[in-house]
């Protein structure tokens, strides 16, 4: 088994209050979304407005979109889980020329912001795109395409954990089962699959969950699911439709998070091995090789290859027109400054749940409202937060809705409801590996709270605290429905950049931008696979 440091000292009833007050964030969209199917409410005409078509219209669209956005996460969960576990194991067990290379860029697509690599296979995949001109291919449009795309941006999900659960995993019990005279596959269905299948569930929750709150490629691609719905209801300024999707949402992924809650408890339960010996790495077959090689290539060249070649073009054919392109400073510079900014915020609110959730009795129930939360559909969140703003200020909160909008104020509440969950789990496991020993020994040695936080938490815990943050910022960089809704009036970030220049045709904008932002990103990807094999 794997020992961790004993608990230290059991906190405060204030400390797990406050921890609780902000796990439970996630329910201030909620009552946002309650308050808009409820009222007729003109201060939401500010904003939304009223419409003639309300709840009533929205209902009877709510079942076909839940069924297509059911399909969608099903369809490029099976195929994440497929994919993801086949490059892990080739990462992991197979020798073939240039694996290492391969398995390092097939990662890379974790950088890639879903919205642009629709945008990318849309224009080039479609009739007159490069690809798809020469090969006479229809329309780049629907529920196939989301598929194609969103399992390109979701296998490297299912990669990383397996391949963390493969490089954990003794080969003992395997190296008997073969002098016993099993076979490979044998080995693997009876020995590796068992131990590899709650990373694999996790994982497959995981992309299930992120596919249903997708918003930026179902939007390039107009597939029709929930979450595209939503947002076109906001932009028609209906408010009552967009709170009954938001809500049909949430009723969707209820039963998924609720597995994925039990999930992840019976995999925190589970034994470990203090020194696995890892299995060794055998050479492929030629089929085999040619398989792998094929994989890579799908993967790889959708997912990373041809963006990178078809932003070029964008920016070449610009170039060569003579197009004008807008600056990119300013947005750049923004986008800096908010996802900075933002990650900041959230970090600092994670903190408090992280280390009441080492201490406290009931250690679960911070762990589930903070999964929670963190589970809602960005366009969800930003829709709830929207209207709880608007009925304030209709309440006589004059400036409230402009006030805090301007400040940031619901853009970092929004950052921190969507995404408190990736700060809390990198600061929890920090303040886990703290021996609280040390502070017991600092303790009786007449060190105050200040001095101990400083020379023994704080060294201990910065490592986990800035590979939380990292990973923060390349998620803020790229997110698109939370900024594209409550960033502050008149801020123009990349991710808006790139979504509204190609949403009006102008390609050569979209892909200069789109260049920039994917650089940023891959510069943090490549950053963060120093920490991925001790995550």
């Amino acid at each position: 088994m794997i020992d961790r440091p004993r608990a230290g000292p059991r906190a405060r009833p204030l400390p797990s209050l406050v921890a609780l007050a902000i796990a439970g964030l996630a329910v201030v969209p909620l009552i946002g979304l309650t308050i808009g199917i409820r009222q007729d409410t003109p201060a939401a005409d500010v904003l939304l407005g009223a419409s003639s078509a309300g709840p009533g219209r929205a209902l009877a669209d709510l079942l076909p979109l839940a069924a297509n956005t059911l399909l969608l996460a099903v369809a490029v969960t099976a195929l994440s889980v497929a994919g993801g576990t086949a490059l892990a194991w080739l990462e992991m067990r197979a020798r073939y020329p240039g694996g290492r290379v391969l398995a390092g860029l097939a990662l890379l697509p974790l950088a890639m912001p879903s919205y642009l690599l629709a945008g990318v296979l849309r224009e080039t995949l479609g009739p007159g795109g490069l690809v798809g001109r020469p090969l006479g291919l229809p329309v780049f449009t629907g529920i196939g395409p989301a598929i194609v795309v969103l399992t390109l941006v979701s296998i490297p999900y299912v990669h990383v954990l397996a391949g963390a659960a493969l490089l954990r995993m003794s080969v003992a019990e395997e190296e008997a089962a073969r002098g016993l005279g099993s076979s490979g596959w044998r080995v693997f269905r009876a020995i590796v699959l068992p131990r590899l299948r709650p990373a694999l569930a996790l994982g497959g929750l995981l992309v299930l969950l992120y596919v249903a709150s997708d918003f930026g490629a179902v939007a390039v691609l107009d597939c029709p699911v929930l979450t595209w719905r939503m947002f076109q209801a906001y932009e028609t300024q209906n408010v009552a439709r967009a709170a009954v999707l938001g809500l049909g949402s949430l009723g969707l992924i209820a039963p998924f998070l609720a597995a994925g809650l039990l999930l992840q408890r019976r995999v925190a339960a589970l034994p470990g091995v203090a020194n696995p010996r890892g299995a060794g790495q055998s050479r492929l077959r030629p089929a085999a090789a040619a398989a792998a090689y094929g994989l890579h290539a799908v993967v790889i060249g959708l997912g990373v290859a041809l963006p990178l070649i078809t932003l070029a073009r964008w920016v070449g054919a610009g170039l060569t027109h003579g197009e004008s392109f807008a600056g990119l400073g300013r947005p750049l510079f923004q986008t800096l400054l908010l996802a900075g900014g933002g990650g900041v915020v959230v970090l600092l609110l994670a903190t408090i749940p992280a280390w009441v959730s080492t201490r406290a009795r009931w250690t679960w129930l911070i762990d589930h409202a903070v999964y929670v939360s963190s589970a809602l559909p960005g366009i969800l969140v930003a829709t709830g937060l929207l209207i709880v703003a608007l009925a304030v200020q209709r309440a006589g909160w004059d400036g409230v809705y402009l006030g805090a909008r301007q400040a940031c104020l619901l853009l970092f509440a929004g950052y921190a409801m969507r995404y408190l969950s990736q700060g809390f789990s990198g600061l929890k496991e920090a303040f886990l590996r703290l021996d609280p020993r040390h502070e017991e020994s600092a303790q009786s040695l007449g060190a105050g709270p200040l001095r101990r936080l400083r020379r023994i938490v704080l060294p201990a815990v910065a490592p986990g605290a800035a590979a939380a943050y990292l990973l923060l910022f390349l998620v803020l960089v790229k997110e698109l429905p939370i900024t594209l809704m409550l960033q502050p009036i008149g801020v123009q970030t990349l991710s808006y950049r790139v979504f509204d220049r190609y949403q009006e045709a102008f390609l050569h904008d979209a892909g200069l931008a789109g260049t920039v932002l994917l650089g940023v990103a891959l510069a943090g990807q490549l950053l963060t696979l120093r920490w991925r094999r001790h995550a």
